[in-house]
């Protein structure tokens, strides 16, 4: 499960003469996300609407870490 963050990514790049052209983008996840890595190794489509019991285990999991960690940035 991913969790709402920033991050870069390879967003453009182009092949140009001598070598390729490489632009790094900021991004961000702004909802939490559930992928079928089986089914959908290009993590096009969320599942996480239908498997809630696994992302309640996730979510208490994680708070469960944050509190270990103290980590307050998501509350």
């Amino acid at each position: 499960m991913q969790f709402p963050h920033s991050y870069q990514s390879l967003n453009v790049w182009k092949v140009r003469k001598g070598g390729m052209c490489v632009h790094y983008g900021n991004n961000t996840l702004e909802k939490r996300e559930l992928h079928d890595f089986i089914n959908d190794p290009e993590e096009t489509k969320s599942v996480i609407l239908e498997h809630t019991e696994i992302v309640f285990s996730l979510d208490s999991l994680a708070e469960k870490a944050r509190g270990e960690m103290g980590d307050a940035l998501s509350q």
